[in-house]
């Protein structure tokens, strides 16, 4: 009989079960983007090479569609928000001229199109006319969506073990147990490649390119990087991120909602007989069944 509740203790409640622990941090290059999204529309290897000679004037390289599609896969399109300039202006060697990013905006602000390929088409040209020299081979960071943020933070969850009771507390906006938070945050920023693991500094055009807030740019969010690690006495590496990220990061609160919102995901799945302060929340393979890939298939 002991041997039976121990084999069902095992099956009934492994740590991570249903987590994937491997850093999910994508690196791509327009170039790889183009060729990705050939195959789509039946295009060969000849009409890419014409599209990315001369991106601005895309005549016979499959209409638009070529164009939007490279910005999806890029994450750096959206139909509604329009050409995410927080993605894109990575792919880009700005021009000498001190206002190229406003007169791209006011390019972008003046297009009236309704078709959303040509619209892309057109966006895309507005920042290869006025923002820079496009930088087509280079590969650089892919932000995760926002289903894929929510993925990240529910297996950061479980990979942090996380107990049920606080994630309870948690999805209820209850975010006083600092140090479960600061572990899954911890974890996240590591996975998602917006840490660098052996100096404990964030990558901050990367926390920049995922959560659009200018300010990550600034050097007075390098100069708070530098006073906490000189300040901040620790052995504690996740304490001392924890700490950045409260003080120098204009995203804790949307991390904060974020943990919110994945923390009542998971709760809601929470299978019956799993609870209490002992309990991580691998409990059961069901709290960790995963409906969604970080990269889900865009629909064109």
């Amino acid at each position: 009989m002991r041997l039976f509740v121990t084999i069902a203790a095992a099956l009934l409640c492994p740590v991570v079960l249903g987590a994937e622990s491997e850093q999910i941090a994508t690196f791509k290059s327009f170039e790889e983007a183009a060729y990705d999204c050939a195959p789509y529309y039946l295009l060969d290897d000849s009409t890419v090479r014409r599209f990315l000679a001369n991106p601005e004037h895309p005549s016979g390289c499959g209409d638009s569609r070529l164009a939007r599609c490279v910005l999806i896969d890029l994450v750096a399109w959206d139909d509604e928000a329009g050409i995410k300039e927080n993605v894109i202006w990575q792919f880009f060697e700005p021009y000498r001229c001190n206002d190229y990013a406003e007169r791209t905006r006011e390019c972008i602000a003046g297009l009236r199109i309704q078709d959303v390929n040509e619209r892309a088409q057109e966006s895309l040209r507005c920042y290869l006319h006025h923002y820079g020299k496009l930088i087509p081979s280079k590969k650089y960071f892919v932000p995760l969506p926002d289903s894929g943020l929510l993925q990240l933070k529910r297996d950061d969850y479980l990979l942090a073990g996380t107990p049920w009771h606080v994630l309870e507390e948690v999805a209820e906006g209850n975010f006083s147990r600092e140090y479960e938070l600061a572990k899954a945050l911890f974890i996240g920023a590591v996975r998602g490649g917006f840490l660098d693991f052996s100096t404990k500094e964030f990558y901050m055009d990367r926390v920049y390119t995922q959560f659009t807030f200018p300010s990550l740019l600034s050097e007075e969010a390098a100069r708070c990087q530098a006073k906490v690690t000189r300040e901040f006495h620790t052995n504690d590496p996740i304490a001392l991120v924890f700490e950045k990220i409260k003080r120098c990061l204009e995203v804790y609160q949307p991390l904060l909602d974020l943990l919110k919102e994945s923390a009542a995901q998971l709760v809601a799945k929470k299978p019956k007989g799993c609870g209490g302060k002992s309990s991580g929340c691998g409990c059961h393979s069901c709290c960790a069944e995963r409906n969604d890939a970080y990269y889900p298939r865009p629909h064109y």
